[in-house]
């Protein structure tokens, strides 16, 4: 069962539309803003789950690893994943203002 709140869900569906809206996107600043944006939705949600996911959301990773390493290693991963998120966000809106 998936006990994501409202503005979880709503974040990751919004990121489905936006990508859509990048792909329209003609004007390289426009795709720059999206871009930004849609990073900054992923990396609320990996955050999300990070630290506020309750336990056993996260799947077994490695079989032959125990159940807490699994977990702790699945957060540490996601949070790695949102911090890479969140600095090619900022990357992006530095290229967007130069």
């Amino acid at each position: 069962m998936f006990e994501a709140p409202r503005g979880v869900v709503f974040g990751a569906g919004a990121a489905s539309v936006l990508v859509g809206f990048m792909l329209l996107a003609r004007d390289h600043r426009a795709s720059d803003a999206i871009g930004s944006i849609l990073l900054l939705i992923l990396a609320a949600v990996a955050g999300w789950i990070t630290f506020y996911a309750p336990d056993g959301t996260i799947e077994r990773l490695f079989p032959f690893v125990p159940a807490s390493v699994n977990e702790a290693l699945g957060r540490l991963l996601f949070g790695v994943g949102a911090a890479i998120c969140v600095g090619m966000a900022i990357w992006a809106v530095r290229r967007l203002f130069r």
